[in-house]
């Protein structure tokens, strides 16, 4: 059984991939199996997680055979959550937190990420990268 900070990631996943897939579109269908899939959870997981999500108000299911849209909640829901990892993004790269040398190897980055770990360790590993790639471009911009 997983953790609960890993059940919370897996059920955000799901979320931000409806969101993803429907644009935030409170009136486009998916299937949940089909987003399950993409994420490779299983049947069980996935209608576990979207019986989840319908009871916290962010997805309905809309007709038989799992298909789901994203509620108005939901659209609220994975905006506030991007902009919070946008928000301590910004506060990571801020130059009171990290002192950016233009002569950065890629070890000297993981080595600046794992510095700020504890601030990092909240988001998932696809944030964990984007801030990584931001790192990235600014080293390369400044060359």
């Amino acid at each position: 059984m997983d953790s609960l900070d890993e059940q919370e990631k897996k059920r955000f996943d799901f979320l931000r991939k409806l969101y993803e897939l429907s644009g935030g579109n409170e009136h486009k269908f998916l299937s949940m199996w089909d987003i399950g899939d993409q994420l490779g959870f299983d049947r069980d997981l996935t209608i576990s997680i979207a019986q989840y999500l319908k009871g916290e108000g962010l997805l309905e299911f809309r007709a038989l055979g799992g298909i789901i849209s994203i509620t108005h909640y939901g659209n609220k829901e994975v905006k506030e959550n991007l902009k919070k990892h946008v928000q301590i993004t910004e506060q990571i790269l801020s130059t009171d937190h990290l002192t950016v040398k233009t002569d950065l190897s890629s070890n000297q980055i993981d080595d600046i990420l794992t510095q700020y770990w504890s601030k990092i360790k909240s988001m998932d590993i696809w944030q964990y990268y984007e801030i990584k790639a931001c790192l990235i471009r600014y080293h390369e911009t400044d060359k």
